[in-house]
């Protein structure tokens, strides 16, 4: 196993959940949201430049309003296994178990991932300087690996990414019986475009650009990129829509 954020999975393990939208936490993503959002990367990989700016203050404040009204706490330690077909899947949902207040061990895909790669190392940079060292783990191991199970284990929340075989396969590792658990299975989407309001309502060339970039940067592997497309409409107005 490796840790990608300076050895800290022992601590992380030991610490004890935090209220949700914890303000050290916030102070975390205020730091890391800089730091991505100044990064050279953040222009070529758009994905890391979108990552920044939904983590900035403004908005995990506004997500606060909306979600908490009580003062709440987290639920425990939680483990996520990272899908390996969208590059910063991973780090939402991190973000969404640490501003719940949840110490977070998270797996990613060994894939390579430039963006990936760049934002675990901005990440390790900010708990560095940051007033929640002991709360956040970032480990990459085997599918094999003896760690499922122990952090399984160790685990009061446990998310699965990654569709049917990885859940089938994470299940046979047991968790506490009061803990809970979340599942991402197989997910497809599809289109459907009113080709006369598509016409009469919509610049054809734009929305053709931005579907392509929807579509295309994840290879449609994933589950919001649409593997099929019906056309509403007469057959003459479907092939002037037709990019």
């Amino acid at each position: 196993m490796r840790e990608l954020t300076s050895d800290r999975l022992d601590s992380v393990l030991k610490a004890g959940p935090r209220a949700a939208f914890d303000a050290p936490v916030i102070a975390f993503f205020d730091a890391l949201s800089t730091a991505v959002m100044r990064h050279p990367a953040a222009k070529p990989y758009p994905d890391l430049a979108t990552y920044g700016f939904f983590i900035r203050p403004r908005n995990l404040k506004q997500l606060q309003q909306r979600y908490v009204q009580d003062i709440l706490i987290g639920k425990g330690q939680a483990f996520h296994i990272g899908p390996a077909n969208v590059a910063l899947n991973f780090a939402y949902s991190l973000t969404a178990s640490l501003l719940a207040g949840n110490p977070t061990v998270v797996r990613v895909s060994s894939r390579d991932f430039v963006q990936a790669d760049i934002l675990i190392t901005l990440i390790d940079n900010a708990l560095a300087s940051s007033g929640i060292p002991d709360m956040l783990a970032i480990v990459q191991y085997d599918h094999g690996s003896e760690y499922n199970r122990i952090l399984s284990e160790a685990c009061d929340v446990r998310v699965i990414w990654g569709g049917d075989e990885t859940i089938a396969r994470l299940r046979d590792f047991p968790i506490k019986p009061h803990a809970s658990e979340l599942h991402f299975a197989n997910r497809y989407s599809a289109l459907v475009i009113d080709a006369d309001h598509y016409l009469a309502a919509c610049d054809p060339d734009e929305v053709a650009r931005k579907v392509f970039n929807d579509v295309y940067p994840s290879d449609q592997n994933a589950c919001t990129a649409p593997k099929l497309v019906f056309w509403l409409g007469n057959q003459s107005e479907i092939e002037t829509a037709k990019p």
